[in-house]
């Protein structure tokens, strides 16, 4: 249980105090120590993550020895959607630079807010589909920087 942390981000401001408290419930937390990897990209997986103290990176990898950072995250972002809403296939590594402590959801709680919650089920999946928008304006911003850079 998360008590007392989701309304510490804007990214929950849109769920009512109700919601906010079934999903604290439904949180649990992992401490993850520097350099510690939380996901690894191409395997399975089933939580949702969120930084509640701490940083994390993402990396993708490019080639069998070289990786492309792709973004730092911090206090109140979450990661974790793609594999949460989809097949479960992880794709990117993250890893925790320094002590980190996450929110972790699973996916059998998410299944479960479904059936029990229909109303807060609704409310964490458009603070999910926000998520899911921002990361693809940080991917698109990351190709355009990468295509302006690049020769002609």
């Amino acid at each position: 249980m998360i008590q007392g942390q989701l309304r510490r981000f804007e990214l929950f401001d849109q769920v009512d105090d109700a919601g906010v408290r079934v999903l604290e419930r439904l949180f649990t937390t992992r401490r993850v120590r520097a350099g510690g990897a939380i996901i690894k990209e191409g395997k399975r997986g089933d939580e949702l993550y969120l930084v509640l103290d701490g940083n994390v990176e993402v990396r993708k990898r490019k080639s069998a020895s070289e990786w492309s950072v792709r973004r730092h995250l911090i206090d109140g972002q979450l990661f974790g959607v793609i594999a949460l809403l989809g097949d479960g296939l992880r794709t990117a590594t993250c890893t925790a630079t320094d002590r980190t402590l996450l929110g972790v959801l699973s996916k059998a709680d998410f299944e479960a807010l479904r059936a029990d919650e229909p109303a807060v089920y609704v409310r964490l999946m458009q603070v999910l589909a926000h998520q899911l928008a921002k990361d693809n304006r940080a991917v698109r911003d990351l190709l355009d920087g990468a295509m302006a850079h690049s020769p002609a």
